[in-house]
Parts: structure tokens; C-alpha cells; sequence
């Protein structure tokens, strides 16, 4: 931490008005001389803090608000970047402040990136498995339709289980249309426990 000069702003007093500026220091000279060190001990310590920062975590911009007092509602970690909308500016969080970050980064670039992200994560279809468990009443005569429940034709979305086992596709059975198969070259007996598993995708 840089030190600043602490001592309240001079006032006049023994001003001599006969003796010529440049021979004499006033409480002009004194304010002045504080302001400038003070100031320019302000901005050392955020530029060390900024460097401090950069070795000590990464950055993650997590959005916007719309002014500087909203940040403090935020809790923050080290490295987090917010956008303060009326001010144009970037702020990052040092564990402690919230201080102005200058670097020249593309926020809209990042926030399309953001978005196009979020779009390929909501286009991500979700995957249901229905099973429906029989045991069959009659026997199913082989290369004759047999009726299960709707799936679709061709996408390896439907799995046939025979007593715990499952049947191959165009070996052990064929699909006929989208609520058929038929057995290929086998009986199914009376009493035989088949368990049929249908994949769905939903958005």
C-alpha cells in the first residue's frame, strides 16, 4: 500500500502578498502538492492491485448491471467482471473491491460466444426410455407382424429383450414400420417374458 499525505488541507495565515510567488510556499502550494502525491498514490495501488490480480486468479465476465452501487449486491469471487452499463466500464473484483478494469477486451465478442454457447446447450435433445414389459398370452408366429408400441423406423431407437437377453436387429427380428416387428425365423412361446425399450428424444 503506497502512503499518502494525511495532514487536512492547509489554510492562510502569514501569506505576505509583497514577497513574490516563487519565493515563498502558501497553502495553494500545500494543497496542491497533496493532491498530486495522493492522487498519483491512488492510482499506483490499483494499477498494483490490478497486476496483484492477474497472478493471483483468472478473469470470468458473468454479465452486466446497470450501475456501479449494483455491484455491491453481488457475491463475488476473485477474478469476477461485471460491465456497469451507464459508466461504459469494467469492473473486476479483487476479493475485497470492486476496481475499474482497463483491458482493452471485446465484451460483446464475449457475450455472443456466451450466448451461441447457451443456444447449443438448449438445442441438446433430452432422452427418454419407455419399457414396456409382456408376457405373452399366445404364441407369436415368426415373420408375422407384432405390434409394440411406436417408435421410430431406422434409428436403432427400439431394443427387444427376450428372458434378459437382447434380440439382434435383422438377425432375431426385423422392423416393419413404426408399431411392427415381426420375429425372424422363431416362434415366441407361450408364456416368454419380453421386455421392449424405446429411446425418444424430445427438445
Amino acid at each position: 500500500m503506497i502512503d499518502k499525505i494525511l495532514y487536512q488541507n492547509k489554510q492562510a495565515f502569514q501569506n505576505d502578498k509583497d514577497i513574490p510567488e516563487n519565493q515563498k510556499v502558501t497553502d495553494l502550494n500545500m494543497n496542491e502538492i497533496k493532491k498530486v502525491v495522493n492522487n498519483n498514490a491512488e492510482e499506483l495501488n490499483s494499477t498494483n492491485e490490478k497486476v496483484a490480480l492477474g497472478f493471483k486468479s483468472a478473469f470470468t465476465y458473468k454479465g452486466s448491471v446497470n450501475t456501479y452501487e449494483d455491484l455491491n449486491s453481488i457475491e463475488a469471487i476473485n477474478g469476477y467482471i461485471y460491465t456497469v452499463n451507464d459508466e461504459g466500464k469494467n469492473y473486476v473484483y479483487n476479493g475485497q473491491n470492486w476496481i475499474e478494469y482497463n483491458v482493452n477486451i471485446n465484451i460483446t465478442s464475449i457475450q455472443k460466444e456466451v450466448n451461441e454457447l447457451n443456444n447449443k446447450i438448449n438445442a441438446i435433445k433430452t432422452i427418454k426410455f419407455e419399457s414396456s414389459t409382456i408376457t405373452t398370452e399366445n404364441e407369436i408366429s415368426q415373420n408375422t407382424d407384432y405390434e409394440v408400441p411406436q417408435y421410430s423406423l431406422n434409428t436403432d431407437s427400439l431394443s427387444i429383450y427376450f428372458e434378459g437377453n437382447k434380440l439382434i436387429k435383422n438377425i432375431n427380428y426385423i422392423e416393419v414400420d413404426t408399431t411392427h416387428i415381426q420375429f425372424k425365423d422363431w416362434d415366441v412361446p407361450v408364456g416368454s417374458n419380453l421386455e421392449i425399450i424405446i429411446r425418444k428424444e424430445e427438445e
